[in-house]
């Protein structure tokens, strides 16, 4: 999928992004609670540093090893707990069977999804709304990635978000200007890691996920 080259335009889109939460922290000076402000801060930063992480690995070649599914999904939830509970999302993880690990790269995976997660949940308006890091076989691929039943986004919808970011600063339908920016950083990754963001359904659930390809060497861990 092609990316816009104008890669500083989208820097500066990502930093004004930023101050999305610096005015929520601002409007909540006066009552605020120290745990939202850290989880706001957080989700910029993991904005960032998933951007950088994206530009940076364009740059030489990524050394793909065996990848434990599991391990990354048991952290991609610990990283959006705090978040999802600020937002009064209900986190779910569910790991559908073992899996043999996937050809990938660690960091780029873990950042992907959590990135992901960060844009279902921030986007989700839905009180208590279920969100599920789900991981499953699909033939002979693994999916992986983030599921709610009140998604929002179509095929064409995340095809626009991801073609119009860099581009553009406001948000488009079913977007806010804060998911498109981490669609498009999540989406860079999975292109690193020779896979793609897509807008998939399982299980009576919508989601944003990827697929990667199983180690064929190692057994089921």
């Amino acid at each position: 999928m092609p990316y816009p080259s104008e890669d500083n335009q989208l820097l500066v889109n990502i930093v004004e992004h930023l101050k999305l939460p610096l005015i929520n922290i601002s409007l909540k000076s006066e009552n605020a609670n120290i745990t939202d402000i850290k989880s706001l801060a957080d989700s910029s930063i993991r904005l960032i540093d998933g951007y950088v992480l994206g530009l940076n690995t364009d740059q030489h070649q990524l050394d793909f090893e065996p990848v434990s599914v599991s391990e990354v999904l048991n952290d991609t939830a610990h990283n959006l707990s705090k978040i999802a509970k600020m937002y009064n999302c209900n986190l779910n993880l569910k790991i559908e069977g073992k899996f043999v690990p996937v050809m990938s790269s660690r960091a780029e995976m873990e950042s992907a999804l959590t990135l992901i997660g960060q844009t279902i949940i921030e986007s989700n308006i839905a009180e208590n709304a279920e969100v599920f890091i789900n991981a499953y076989k699909s033939q002979d691929r693994i999916v992986a990635g983030i599921f709610t039943p009140n998604l929002g986004i179509t095929k064409n919808s995340l095809r626009k978000a991801i073609i119009s970011a860099g581009r553009v600063r406001q948000g488009l339908p079913n977007f806010s200007y804060n998911s498109v920016a981490g669609i498009y950083a999540a989406d860079l990754l999975l292109s690193r890691l020779a896979s793609k963001l897509q807008v998939l359904r399982h299980n009576n659930l919508s989601g944003l996920a990827a697929n990667f390809t199983p180690s064929q060497q190692l057994s089921l861990i």
